[in-house]
């Protein structure tokens, strides 16, 4: 067997002795990161708690609340004067 092959096959090994390992951990964050607004999962879901589930949780829906916020705080420009702007015509005469 060559040293490549010996390389691949304790790769290998080390790959499925540490993916074995991962599958049988439990998870030590499930029980501390529960969302207030999801129900308990024994319970049926109605269509409003399920609507306000969605919007919730809803990252894209926070973002453009987020952008709407920033929005207006931009202050209106409608009423204001344009930028003054200076020209200069000359002619280059000999």
């Amino acid at each position: 067997m060559a040293l490549t092959h010996k390389i691949i096959v304790i790769g290998f090994a080390t790959g499925m002795l540490f993916s074995s390992a991962l599958s049988f951990a439990s998870p030590a964050h499930t029980s501390q990161n529960k969302n207030d607004n999801t129900p308990a999962l024994n319970t049926a879901l109605s269509l409003a708690d399920a609507v306000k589930v969605a919007l919730a949780d809803n990252p894209s829906l926070a973002s453009m609340a987020a952008r709407a916020e920033a929005m207006a705080a931009i202050p209106p420009q409608v009423g204001t004067l344009p930028d003054p702007k200076l020209s200069l015509n000359a002619l280059n005469l000999p």
